[in-house]
């Protein structure tokens, strides 16, 4: 799996975010100190498809603090923006044999889906997953971010879950393992994982997927 398609799918798992948001996401997004991820960048103007701020999970804190240092986006191609991920999700796909149907967009039902399953609240989940909308909200919610518990049920779920899935996938196991040491605090590093690149999908068997029609109609961008 190539490395920009690896990033693709870590950002999708640890935010929910849509896919034009996780290939938008730069470092100028993220807030290590509060630990928290906007997913709209600064002078973006809201859509209707509205982009929360969100809690950085453990594994995603660990995860971008080993990638490049560069102001640009996470997931790029030598540096550049992607305009979409179809034809290297497709080849991998198919190399881990997997279905037609199981395309970007299951990324992001398959968080909800799994939130739910343990036990996270609705209105949280619907936090995570940016379906409250950017109404006109009482000044102090603007600071509620800022609250430590802040998504505490999305952000505590998800990375019981990346530490699960790192226990099948050596490539999220190598994250733990060689996560950036001033974070370790907050990351509780695991012995034994593969350092450097491999070619396993990230897909482990048995793993519970939600198809493409499970929160929302199925649209001409969801394979992007």
């Amino acid at each position: 799996m190539p490395d920009h398609l690896f990033a693709y799918i870590v950002i999708r798992l640890n935010t929910g975010s849509r896919g034009d948001a996780a290939r938008d996401l730069s470092p100028a997004q993220v807030d290590f100190h509060h630990g928290l991820v906007d997913l709209n960048p600064a002078g973006r103007q809201q859509t209707k498809k509205f982009r929360a701020v969100v809690p950085l999970t453990a594994f995603l804190r660990a995860f971008l603090g080993m990638r490049s240092s560069h102001a640009g986006p996470y997931v790029h191609w030598h540096g550049k923006r992607l305009k979409g991920v179809k034809k290297a999700w497709n080849k991998a796909r198919k190399a881990a044999g997997l279905p037609e149907w199981f395309v970007p967009k299951i990324l992001r039902h398959t968080v909800g889906t799994e939130l739910r399953r343990r036990k996270v609240v609705g209105w949280d989940v619907s936090a995570q997953l940016g379906h409250k909308k950017g109404e006109s909200a009482p000044t102090t919610e603007n600071y509620a971010k800022f609250d430590p518990d802040y998504l505490a049920g999305p952000r505590d779920a998800i990375d019981a879950w990346m530490m699960e899935l790192a226990a099948k996938v050596p490539r999220m196991q190598a994250v733990l393992d060689l996560g950036n040491p001033s974070d370790a605090s907050a990351m509780p590093l695991r012995v034994g994982g593969v350092a450097g690149g491999t070619t396993e999908t990230l897909v482990p068997s048995r793993f519970p997927v939600v198809g493409g029609t499970g929160f929302e109609p199925v649209t001409p961008t969801m394979s992007r």
